[in-house]
């Protein structure tokens, strides 16, 4: 049987949930410990055992005890760098069942952000810290950095550009007068949240959604004359009068330390079976779900093509004996076996109607937690009589919900 895998995001898409995490911090009192926004949004993913605090404008506890928990009384503690000439805008702290902690530091610096990025390289990259590689994009870096005395405290340094103005103004041509729209900024590179067509030797606004244009009143139609003191006659020079906002005001940065320390062994809990999960009301295969078997994790879609279900469900019952049972019960339901194949401890199951409206996969194996039970995850496909789905696939592909609970045996690929 597979694992279950989830694929976590790229670095700097991770950013924006931790760094729109870190700047609500600045709405709540700290700590918080679930009434805050930023606490709701560093829960995402985790598991309902995970700690979660915020701190707003503070260190959060602990951060200290962890870079140094295999040292405690030496002289040489390990800490980690603060950005030079920064102020501290907040911190969380994320603690899981296994022992690991991912702290999270928010700092702002008035400084331009290639400047704090050559800054934090060689910060995060002086004994006792390594750097082990990094990204960049347009006005983003990253540096991923490790600690030389102890492989389990790893990091990452993200630096990233903030707005350096409130608001900014847009000139605009409207039945023969000109107007001014004040336009509220939010981005280090403003996005009007319209579209604009060349015309007459001028840019004129061909489409128009929801944002902070629109809000300001930009309108269908609106020529553009000019943008924060620049003038506009095309698409290019728009844009050069938007990226232009990025030298106006004094530079602002962001700091956003990620790391993550985890112990030499991850803390073992006696596994306890978590409530049952409801299947969706269409769920085409309830008699998939034998007596004793619980759902623990479901997933599904819907498209032209068909459905797609994802389940996974556990019952404390023999290998033998849930091999057993569902060979019989797809042959009660006249659905044929077309592979039976077994791979290490695990079996997996395909099995197809002979209408080619419902067909799927059981894979069965013992479960990793605890080997008392036995996991069973169901993958099916449910179309109209008949309908081969594009590519010709039967079978749904792709990873199960965050939190699955795994099964041992050998990964397939």
């Amino acid at each position: 049987m597979r694992r279950w895998s989830v694929p976590l995001p790229g670095l700097l898409s991770a950013l924006l949930i931790v760094s729109t995490s870190l700047a609500l911090i600045g709405c709540s009192k700290a700590p918080s410990t679930g009434r805050s926004i930023a606490d709701v949004v560093l829960r995402v993913g985790e598991d309902v055992g995970t700690e979660v605090e915020t701190y707003e404008g503070q260190m959060a506890p602990g951060l200290d005890a962890a870079l140094n928990a295999d040292n405690p009384n030496a002289k040489d503690r390990v800490a980690l760098p603060q950005p030079p000439s920064s102020t501290l805008v907040g911190s969380g702290r994320v603690a899981r069942a296994d022992g690991s902690t991912t702290f999270f530091l928010m700092y702002e610096v008035k400084s331009a952000e290639s400047t704090v990025s050559a800054a934090m390289h060689d910060l995060v990259d002086t004994t006792p810290w390594q750097v082990t590689g990094g990204q960049s994009s347009e006005g983003v870096s990253a540096f991923n950095f490790q600690n030389t005395r102890n492989p389990g405290i790893t990091g990452s340094a993200v630096v990233q550009p903030l707005p350096t103005t409130d608001r900014f103004d847009v000139n605009v041509m409207r039945d023969g007068k000109q107007k001014s729209l004040s336009v509220r900024r939010r981005s280090f590179v403003p996005i009007l949240g319209a579209e604009f067509k060349e015309k007459d030797g001028g840019l004129v606004v061909s489409r128009v959604v929801p944002g902070e244009a629109a809000t300001s009143g930009l309108q269908l139609n609106d020529r553009v004359v000019s943008l924060a003191g620049k003038d506009v006659k095309d698409n290019a020079s728009m844009q050069t009068a938007l990226r232009s906002l990025s030298t106006t005001g004094d530079p602002r940065t962001s700091v956003v330390y990620i790391m993550k320390v985890a112990p030499d062994l991850p803390l073992q809990a006696a596994f306890s079976a978590p409530p049952p999960r409801a299947l969706p009301k269409d769920f085409p295969a309830p008699f998939l779900v034998l007596p004793g078997t619980t759902p623990v994790a479901v997933r599904w879609s819907e498209g032209s093509a068909g459905s797609t279900y994802e389940v996974t469900l556990l019952v404390r019952a023999s290998l033998g004996d849930t091999l057993k049972a569902y060979r019989a019960t797809l042959t009660a339901q006249k659905l044929a076996i077309t592979s039976d194949t077994a791979q290490g401890s695990a079996t997996s199951l395909e099995f197809a109607s002979a209408d080619g409206s419902l067909s799927g996969t059981a894979a069965i194996d013992t479960f990793e937690q605890d080997d008392s039970f036995t996991a069973i995850s169901l993958q099916l496909r449910s179309q109209a009589p008949g309908r081969v789905p594009p590519g010709g696939s039967l079978v749904p592909q792709g990873t199960a919900p965050a939190g699955t609970p795994t099964a041992t045996g050998t990964p397939r690929g």
